[in-house]
């Protein structure tokens, strides 16, 4: 990706500020597409990336750089990532610098399965303004298929993988976002098993964020995984080190089904 050539785009194109808002408004998707993948023991993911503004102290504004970042946490509030690229002028920023953004900073975000890429805002407003010949060679160059530009996909089809894997239970509809990821379908009954075993390890401890297993399963969108936890006695009330609860982080990224079932604990 860091040999990738450069596309550009004028960034106050209103096409390209709506990308922005987009990508704003579902970072959620991406979020719980990593909330699995980290807990796949064979990646699933040949791609995971955010984008983001950077610019060096007293320089104009038109000399900002939007540039990709990968390696990517989030506790609720911070997305910490780090710069897949070199910048072309930047100083105070440099290819593999670990940065924290805030979730308004982030321009897009983007991650590639099986080939495909999900996201991609501002890539497909670049694609949807490029001729076919030059739209060929952005995704040769990325290696990725990006599909039609006047679509943004979320999610994957799960409905059309093959049942087996991590899929071989869930059918959501085809293309809806907010239908359960089928990993949090399938670990269901092993999380209930798992958690018998070692309660403290899956009830109470916490990551360096302070995030249990239910922040995190409610901060990635698990509705069954939010469900097997608090049936287990999982403790709702508990804080992250930014004071969010489980329920706070559900609220704060729109689950609906991980908030009622929070609020009905």
């Amino acid at each position: 990706m860091g040999d990738s050539p450069i596309f550009g785009a004028s960034q106050l194109d209103p096409a390209m500020q709506a990308a922005y808002a987009r990508a704003r408004e579902t970072f959620k998707y991406l979020w719980r597409e990593l909330t699995w993948e980290y807990r796949r023991i064979v990646p699933g993911l040949e791609l995971s990336a955010v984008k983001a503004s950077f610019n060096d102290p007293g320089n104009p504004e038109d000399a900002a750089e939007h540039m990709w970042l990968s390696d990517i946490q989030f506790d609720g509030e911070i997305v910490s990532a780090s710069l897949l690229n070199q910048p072309r002028g930047l100083r105070s920023v440099s290819a593999g610098d670990r940065v924290e953004l805030s979730l308004e900073a982030i321009e897009d975000w983007m991650y590639a399965l099986r080939g495909r890429v999900y996201g991609g805002f501002t890539i497909q407003a670049m694609r949807m303004q490029m001729p076919p010949a030059e739209r060929k060679a952005h995704d040769r160059a990325w290696g990725f298929e990006f599909g039609d530009p006047e679509v943004v996909e979320l999610v994957p089809n799960w409905s059309a993988k093959p049942k087996k894997g991590f899929f071989r239970k869930a059918k959501p509809e085809p293309g809806d976002p907010n239908a359960e990821h089928p990993m949090s379908v399938n670990m269901a009954e092993k999380l209930s098993e798992e958690i018998g075993k070692n309660r403290e390890a899956f009830l109470t401890s916490a990551d360096p964020d302070g995030l249990t297993m239910l922040h995190s399963m409610a901060l990635g969108g698990s509705a069954d995984g939010v469900r097997v936890l608090l049936a287990a006695g999982a403790d709702r009330a508990l804080t992250t080190k930014r004071g969010f609860t489980a329920l706070a982080l559900a609220k704060r990224m729109d689950w609906p089904r991980c908030v009622a079932l929070l609020e009905d604990a």
